[in-house]
Parts: structure tokens; C-alpha cells; sequence
């Protein structure tokens, strides 16, 4: 649903902007929904995802509106890592990312969040 893209705004460098792929009203309103869930996610302090910095609102002349969830870019991804340090990983290894994973989840799931794109 989504395309993330690198950013940056004033003299923030690392940013990353996060858009709708597809504008409808339903998506509008899934757009709505998911920055209400990161806000909340951002006050609860998670160190687990990555906290909304800005929400940019854009109105097109048609009425329709896009906006951009703004966060903070990270070098890479867990998976990239993971991949690139996959001769070095040990099973303590292994089994560290994976409960710390878990950590993750239930934090969120404690807050009654549930994660839609965990890979």
C-alpha cells in the first residue's frame, strides 16, 4: 500500500517519507488510520519502531488529499543486516533478534497494536 522514499526537510537529512501508493477515499482514510496507530505507537516510546516525526498534508486541486508520514531513515533495514551478517551469526545470535522480535510484538500487542508487515 505504501512507498517509502528517502528525504530530507530543512536541515533534518535523514528522513524517510512514507506515501500512499494508490489515492481513493479509502485509502485516504487508511492513510488517517495509520498515522493515528504511529502517533500512538510514538508515545508509548517504543524503541522498536521507528517514532513519526511530521505529518505533511498535501490538498490537490480536486479535493483529494496525500498525505506523507515523515520518520527518521535508518542505514538499513533489520533485514539487510541480517543478511549481510548471516556468516557471523551465531545461535545466541539468532535467538537474540528473534526474542527481541517477540519483545516487540508484545509491547505492541499490549497497547492493543497489531503488526500488519512483520517479515
Amino acid at each position: 500500500f505504501y512507498s517509502v522514499h528517502a528525504a530530507h526537510w530543512n536541515n533534518d537529512k535523514n528522513l524517510a517519507v512514507k506515501k500512499l501508493l494508490q489515492k481513493s477515499i479509502d485509502h485516504e482514510e487508511m492513510m488517517v488510520l495509520e498515522i493515528h496507530y504511529h502517533r500512538v505507537v510514538t508515545r508509548i516510546c517504543s524503541e522498536y519502531v521507528a517514532p513519526l516525526l511530521y505529518v505533511y498534508e498535501n490538498l490537490f486541486p480536486n479535493g483529494q488529499k496525500e498525505f506523507w508520514i515523515i520518520m527518521p531513515r535508518y542505514r538499513q533495514s533489520l533485514q539487510e543486516y541480517l543478511k549481510s551478517q548471516i556468516r557471523q551469526l551465531s545461535f545466541e545470535k539468532c535467538t537474540y533478534w528473534a526474542l527481541t522480535i517477540a519483545q516487540a510484538l508484545e509491547q505492541l500487542h499490549r497497547c492493543d497494536l497489531t503488526h500488519r508487515d512483520l517479515k
